[in-house]
């Protein structure tokens, strides 16, 4: 953009967008998505959307969001769950652990539960 406002003080917004898209590939910055899409860039910069594609990126972008945000959401939640359940699986093998007579030093080994959460399962047996 940088590049843009410097030449657009000698020339057109067009020619000004030509030439940092030029300047930029030849000085390897964006070198292969400027190659690529190029002239995307250069009609982004040059033409004026119109009000139906100014809402259809707003609506993509906000679908983009809400999709982003349920999967982080969805992901929180799933990992919430699995450790709710490696919490009940430790729970269950240190009351069997207990059950068979290990101590409560092996238990809290095997378990990696706290010593005063073990001495809890311990003391509702």
């Amino acid at each position: 953009m940088e590049k843009i406002k410097e030449y657009k003080q000698k020339s057109t917004l067009e020619e000004s967008v030509e030439a940092a898209v030029k300047y930029c590939i030849k000085q390897g910055v964006l070198e292969q998505f400027l190659k690529d899409k190029g002239a995307e860039v250069y009609n982004m910069l040059t033409e004026e959307p119109s009000i139906e594609e100014i809402i259809d990126i707003r609506v993509k972008e906000e679908v983009e969001e809400i999709v982003e945000a349920t999967v982080k959401a969805a992901v929180e939640a799933a990992v919430e769950k699995a450790e709710g359940r490696v919490e009940q699986k430790q729970h269950e093998i240190a009351r069997n652990a207990l059950a068979e007579g290990s101590t409560v030093d092996f238990v809290q080994k095997i378990t990696g539960l706290t010593m005063e959460t073990i001495e809890s399962i311990q003391m509702s047996m």
